[in-house]
């Protein structure tokens, strides 16, 4: 009686959870919330763009389980579904649950038991984008991988398992960023070491860790290192497929037990997570209150600036530095440049070009890459104490001034970054120089259509979930950037390229006059943008700091 009493409130706890979703999801779409309205509609998007590229991998898959020998096939499917399962890891740092996950605040109210919870974040996690595109997968392997009714019914045990697995995973890594949700540094830190797991394992399986290779490596003999991800849970997997297709009832049972094991293991973790969840028990580090205080001291005067203006601008520089370098945003894009120095490094050392003109293509995509971040700063940076900030009798120059002298030295980074990876190839320091010095100019003219886009266009932004507002005003501020950046940068591209052709020896004279020019028109649109702000400040306030 005590039994079926317990399964009677898990039923009616877990209805109250389908209630309260249900709940959440329907006043969401009826009160016409442009977040909850484009969240859905973003979903539907990426699920319709996305079908496509499933059915094309799921059949490639499926033909490389049909017409390959188990032992080409295993290791395939170990590093496809690694893949997969860091994807799952990942995943919560994008926030695609199709399901939006109630806070314990909204459950307070409601007579739900931490079992409850526990079950329900289960289930939300199931409902999630990358479920859907796992499940062709799964398909495509019992598809592909069938030799028999008996074979068909064991690869089913080991997928259902293996997406049990999955979800757990997922479950785990949301606890986790919940209860570091708290604590900026350890958010950062969590957020960062996961995307350096999911960044490693795809440079590897790429064949990108044999620096001294200088010939293409066949497909194949690139999967035979992947014989190490048979040892992990998504290996499991493909070694019980691999077993059940060779008919290893032994190898299938072993391997679908450690699959089991793990999901449990999973669910158990995930249960003593929500538990600390529950009582509020959430993560901490030493906090920066606790190191010691740097003396105050004056600064020297910039030039060209009144010593009010010279520390007013030091004082905005610092301040958006500051909120860009705890920003979540900033771990979750910090990856790019060490991407990009990876390409520079294999294009380089593969096709031969001149490391110079390597270096000028990062640096110009590193100066856009930047822009169409600038292109909302000021939404991005600081958009609860844009509010206070325009309040105060600070010029308004300056503001966009700081946000544009961080963003130019954010690019620069980015470009020196990206070079070092064509220097190494090349053995030279050329790249990074010209690198450096392409990123410096084409951002310095950049930066001025940042600041009109921020003024004209901004949109707010959840920062802690990567979500924008669906709006005019976004699409609006992309437009500004393709439009705007390709007529910005035109003069500055054809006079690079005409004095590389024609004169190469006067390409650091044709760099001066480019940042000259680059100079005037950031100048001009900074004047513009600065007047402009002052017209726009209460709809500014309104459209990302009211109600925020």
């Amino acid at each position: 009686m005590r039994t079926a009493g317990n399964l009677g409130g898990l039923r009616a706890e877990l209805r109250t959870l389908a209630w309260l979703q249900r709940r959440l999801l329907v006043n969401g779409l009826r009160s016409g919330s442009r977040r909850e309205i484009g969240r859905v509609a973003g979903l539907a998007l990426l699920v319709a763009i996305s079908v496509p590229y499933i059915l094309f991998l799921g059949g490639g898959l499926l033909i490389a389980l049909r017409t390959l020998p188990p032992e080409r096939s295993t290791p395939l499917l170990a590093s496809a579904f690694t893949f997969l399962s860091l994807m799952w890891a990942v995943s919560p740092m994008a926030n695609q649950q199709l399901l939006e996950a109630p806070s314990l605040r909204r459950l307070l109210p409601h007579p739900i038991s931490l079992r409850g919870l526990v079950i329900g974040g289960l289930a939300t996690s199931a409902a999630s984008f990358i479920a859907i595109v796992t499940l062709p997968f799964l398909a495509a392997v019992l598809a592909g991988a069938a030799r028999g009714p008996g074979s068909a019914a064991q690869i089913a045990v080991a997928g259902g398992l293996c997406l049990a697995m999955l979800v757990a995973l997922k479950a785990v890594v949301l606890d986790v960023l919940d209860l570091a949700a708290e604590d900026r540094r350890l958010r950062q830190a969590v957020t960062a070491g996961i995307g350096l797991v999911f960044f490693g394992f795809v440079m590897s399986q790429m064949g990108l860790s044999d620096f001294g290779r200088t010939e293409s490596t066949p497909f194949f003999d690139r999967m035979t290192g992947s014989a190490y991800l048979l040892w992990l849970p998504p290996g499991w997997f493909a070694g019980a497929v691999g077993a059940a297709m060779t008919g290893d009832a032994g190898g299938w049972a072993l391997r679908c037990a450690l699959l089991a094991a793990a999901a449990g293991a999973g669910a158990w973790l995930h249960g003593r997570l929500q538990a600390r969840l529950y009582f509020g028990d959430a993560w901490h580090t030493r906090g920066a209150a606790a190191a010691a205080e740097r003396p105050l001291r004056e600064r020297r005067r910039l030039p060209g600036l009144s010593a009010g203006d010279s520390r007013a601008l030091r004082a905005l520089v610092r301040k958006d530095w500051l909120n860009l370098r705890r920003s979540p945003l900033t771990s979750r894009v910090a990856f790019l440049p060490v991407m990009f120095g990876l390409m520079a490094f294999f294009g380089t050392r593969n096709l031969a070009p001149p490391p110079a003109a390597v270096g000028l293509v990062v640096g110009g995509a590193g100066a856009f890459i930047t822009t169409a971040f600038a292109v909302n700063g000021l939404a991005l940076l600081d958009h609860r104490g844009l509010g206070s900030l325009l309040l105060t009798p600070v010029r308004r120059k300056l503001v966009l001034a700081a946000q544009g002298v961080l963003f130019v030295a954010v690019a620069t980074l980015f470009a020196a970054t990206a070079g070092a990876g064509a220097a190494l190839a090349s053995g030279g320091p050329e790249a990074v120089v010209a690198a450096v010095a392409a990123t410096a100019v084409f951002q310095l003219a950049f930066a001025g259509l940042g600041h009109l886009g921020s003024v004209y266009f901004a949109h707010y932004v959840d920062i802690e979930r990567g979500q924008a507002e669906a709006s005019g005003t976004a699409f609006a501020g992309t437009f500004v950037i393709l439009v705007g950046v390709p007529i910005v940068a035109a003069p500055i591209g054809a006079g690079l390229a005409a004095c590389w052709v024609w004169a190469p020896r006067w390409l650091p004279l044709a760099l001066l006059a480019a940042m000259a020019y680059a100079a005037v028109v950031y100048a001009g649109l900074l004047a513009w943008a600065t007047h402009a702000l002052s017209a726009r400040e209460d709809r500014l306030y309104a459209e990302i700091v009211e109600g925020r």
